[in-house]
């Protein structure tokens, strides 16, 4: 692989206990695969057409046409309640050095959805975590300054 990203990525989740390996590396797989003929592999917006066959003939149909999604970290049940109340009071209370760059009506609710288990927003607790975290990236940048 260009750049040992392999490598990169397998040593960082091996440290993290994580599994994200490519599942095909096998070099006879991945030559048959590119002998393929275009049109064997792709068909409008529809990508993998022989994998999909393959799948649809040994899966159950619910698996084997089942879309893709990500994979979500379920942060509110990893994060306690006392990291959302440090969150809350470095970004919201008196000593944070955000007002005086941005707009605390606009980030106050993402902290605050945070602190009452996501249930104020429709925004999904990975991106509210999300943008927690930018936003105490920010406040640590900025203290730095000080």
């Amino acid at each position: 692989m260009a750049n040992d990203y392999l490598f990169k990525v397998d040593a960082a989740s091996m440290k993290e206990s994580l599994e994200v390996r490519v599942p095909m590396l096998d070099e006879d797989l991945v030559a048959f695969g590119l002998s393929l003929p275009h049109h064997l592999k792709v068909q409008g917006r529809t990508c993998k057409r022989v994998l999909r066959t393959v799948a649809q003939r040994m899966l159950p149909t619910v698996v084997a046409k089942k879309p893709k999604r990500g994979f979500g970290v379920p942060l509110e049940t990893w994060v306690d309640s006392g990291f959302n109340e440090q969150l809350r009071e470095v970004l919201l209370g008196p000593s944070s050095r955000l007002p005086a760059f941005f707009r605390p009506e606009a980030y106050a609710k993402i902290v605050k959805a945070l602190s009452e288990t996501c249930a104020a927003t429709d925004v999904p607790g990975q991106t509210l975590y999300g943008r927690a975290i930018m936003l105490l990236a920010a406040q640590l940048a900025l203290a730095r300054l000080q």
